[in-house]
C-alpha cells in the first residue's frame, strides 16, 4: 500500500489523482490518500475530485498515515523536516524543480507528499483520465448556453487567474503576474492564423478582467459559475478550440483535456516571481511566450 497526500484546490488534487493512478495501474498496488491537509483551511477546505468527477476515493486512516510517517504527521514538525531536507526511505517528497521522480517497482508501504505536476506521469493513461475526469451532469441552461456557443463558434478561451494569488500576502510574493502584453501576444498569435473569432473570458476576478482587455463586441465575460459551481469555468474551457492559460493548475487542465482536438494552446514561460521557466508543466506542442 501506498499513500498519497491530497491538497490544494481542484487542479493540484487533479494532479495528485493523476499521479497515484499511474502507480495503481502500472504498479498494481494499492492506493490511499491522505485528506489531513484539509483541515483549517480558509481556502480550499475539501477535497474537490469527489463531488466535480464523482470519483471515489480510497481513503487513509489515522493509523495508516502514522505508522508510515511516524512524526511526520504533526505539521510543525513535518516543516522543520523539510527545512533540513530530511529524508527517509519511506517518505517519498516531489523534486523542487517539478524533475521527473523515476518510480521503481519499490513501492509498499511509501507515502508521497508534492504536487506531482509534471504529465510524463500519467501520460500513458491520457485516454483513461478523458473518461475519469468527466464533469458531473448537474448543469443549467446557463451552462449550456455558453457550451453551445463555445463548441459552434471559432472559440477562444482565455483565463486569468487572480483571486488568492493577489489577496494573499503569501501568494503575491511567489507568483508571477501575467500583464496585459502576454495576453495581447498570444491574441495576436491567434488572429494572425484566423478570422472570425469569439472570444470567452474566464477569470476568478471578471471586474478586473474586464478593465484588462479592449472592449469588443467578440469578447464575452463569463461570470455565472460561482461557489461550488466555479469548476464548471474548467469545463466549458475545456470545450474550446483555442485556449490562453494562465500560471494556474485549473486553466491547465483545461487545456490538457481534449488537447489533441484543440487547435493551438498558448502558455506562459513563467509561473513564478524566481522566473523558474514552466516548460515542464506543458506538454511539446503547446506554445510557450
Amino acid at each position: 500500500m501506498i499513500i498519497i497526500k491530497l491538497q490544494g484546490g481542484l487542479g493540484n488534487q487533479m494532479f495528485q489523482f493523476a499521479f497515484a493512478y499511474n502507480l495503481q495501474k502500472k504498479w498494481g498496488v494499492e492506493v490511499k490518500f491522505d485528506l489531513s491537509w484539509f483541515k483549517n483551511q480558509k481556502v480550499y477546505t475539501h477535497v474537490l475530485l469527489e463531488e466535480v468527477f464523482n470519483i471515489d476515493l480510497n481513503i487513509a486512516n489515522k493509523k495508516e498515515i502514522s505508522e508510515m510517517i511516524g512524526w511526520r504527521k504533526f505539521r510543525l514538525i513535518n516543516k522543520v523536516f523539510n527545512l533540513v531536507n530530511f529524508t527517509s526511505k519511506s517518505y517519498i517528497k516531489e523534486d523542487i524543480n517539478k524533475d521527473y521522480v523515476k518510480i521503481t517497482n519499490d513501492l509498499d508501504l511509501k507515502y508521497y507528499e508534492g504536487y506531482w505536476q509534471n504529465w510524463n506521469y500519467f501520460d500513458e493513461y491520457k485516454k483513461e483520465l478523458n473518461k475519469i475526469f468527466t464533469f458531473n451532469n448537474n448543469i443549467n441552461n446557463t451552462y449550456k448556453y455558453w457550451a453551445q456557443s463555445i463548441i459552434e463558434s471559432n472559440s477562444v478561451c482565455i483565463h486569468l487567474r487572480r483571486g488568492d494569488y493577489f489577496k494573499e500576502k503569501k501568494n503575491e510574493s511567489i507568483f508571477h503576474e501575467l500583464k496585459s502584453n502576454y495576453f495581447n501576444q498570444a491574441i495576436n498569435i491567434i488572429e494572425k492564423e484566423n478570422k472570425n473569432l469569439k472570444y470567452f473570458i474566464f477569470s476568478d476576478d471578471i471586474t478586473f478582467a474586464k478593465k484588462l482587455f479592449i472592449k469588443k463586441n467578440n469578447f464575452f465575460y463569463i461570470d455565472c459559475n460561482q461557489g461550488s459551481e466555479s469548476f464548471r469555468d474548467m469545463q466549458l474551457m475545456s470545450l474550446s478550440k483555442y485556449i490562453i492559460i494562465s500560471n494556474s493548475t485549473f486553466s491547465w487542465w483545461a487545456a490538457w483535456l481534449n488537447y489533441e482536438k484543440k487547435n493551438k494552446i498558448i502558455a506562459p514561460k513563467f509561473w513564478f516571481k524566481n522566473k523558474f521557466p514552466a516548460h515542464k508543466y506543458y506538454l511539446p506542442s503547446w506554445h510557450i511566450i
